[in-house]
This record gives C-alpha cells, sequence and structure tokens, in this order.
C-alpha cells in the first residue's frame, strides 16, 4: 500500500514537472519571438528602416504564424516606405491586407496604400480606397478616412500632390 501512494506521488509529481517544462519552455520561445519583433519595431521606431527589414523578415519567417507576424509584415511595409521604396512598400502593405484581413493592421494597410496612391497622384485610386475605408466605421482609421474622402471629393483644385 505504502509502496503504491509513493509510486502515485512519483507520477504525479513526475507530471508537474513535465507541465512546468512545457510551460516554461513555451514561454521562454514566446519571449524570444516577442523580443525578435521588439528589435525590429525599436529600429523602425528610431528610423534606421533598412537596418530594421532584415530583423523583421527574420521574425516573419521564423513564426510565421507567431503573436506578433501580422505586426511585423505591417512594420517591414513602413520601413520600406521610410527607405523610398514605395513599390516595395505598397507590396508589403498589399501582403498584410491579404494575409491578415479583418485585422488592424489589415484596416492600417489600406490607409497606407491610399494615402500612397495620393501622394503618388492618383487622386481616384485614393479617393476609393479612403472611401472604403470610411464605410467601415468600425476601423480605427475610419474618421481620418471620411474627412480624406470628403477633402477629394470636394475637389481642391488648387491642392496638388508632390
Amino acid at each position: 500500500m505504502v509502496n503504491r501512494n509513493l509510486r502515485n506521488v512519483s507520477k504525479l509529481l513526475f507530471a508537474v514537472i513535465v507541465f512546468f517544462c512545457t510551460v516554461s519552455v513555451g514561454c521562454r520561445q514566446e519571449s524570444s519571438q516577442k523580443s525578435l519583433f521588439e528589435r525590429g519595431r525599436g529600429l523602425v521606431v528610431e528610423g534606421r528602416y533598412a537596418s530594421a527589414i532584415p530583423v523583421l523578415e527574420s521574425y516573419v519567417s521564423k513564426h510565421p504564424h507567431g503573436k506578433f507576424a501580422s505586426r511585423a509584415d505591417f512594420f517591414i511595409a513602413k520601413a520600406k516606405l521610410g527607405t523610398g521604396d514605395y513599390a516595395g512598400a505598397r507590396s508589403q502593405f498589399q501582403t498584410v491586407v491579404e494575409k491578415y484581413a479583418g485585422t488592424d493592421e489589415a484596416h492600417k494597410a489600406r490607409y497606407k496604400i491610399a494615402l500612397l496612391d495620393l501622394v503618388q497622384g492618383d487622386r481616384a485610386a485614393a479617393l476609393r480606397g479612403f472611401r472604403e475605408l470610411a464605410d467601415h466605421p468600425d476601423g480605427s482609421l475610419a474618421p481620418e478616412a471620411r474627412v480624406m474622402a470628403r477633402f477629394l471629393s470636394a475637389g481642391q483644385s488648387d491642392w496638388n500632390a508632390p
């Protein structure tokens, strides 16, 4: 009887140890993922765009379904925009829209695409983009999109995008 109880306690202790080791490893992996993402995001915030891109791309390649994947892809697009790679930025923002439809990052990416259209002189495409965003009032940038759509609809002929 004592032997059986001792075995049961040993099994329980083993199960507890395995559980905590598994949780600990999972926490370390998430911490490592966050660290890599945060490093890349920090480089973007500091304006070190070219340095940020490979760090964030590394995160996405190592953790394509990671907790920060949508944000990392979005920050890659912002970094490309910061380097002046407008075609690359547009493509990356479009990737965010397609990969993460329905997320706040996708909503923000649509807004950035509309801004790119405006800056590059395609007012009609910009207006369409801002109107689409304004039609989805649950998005965080819907109010700004509504203002931009109203501005572009007013036919501000004296305003020219650079």
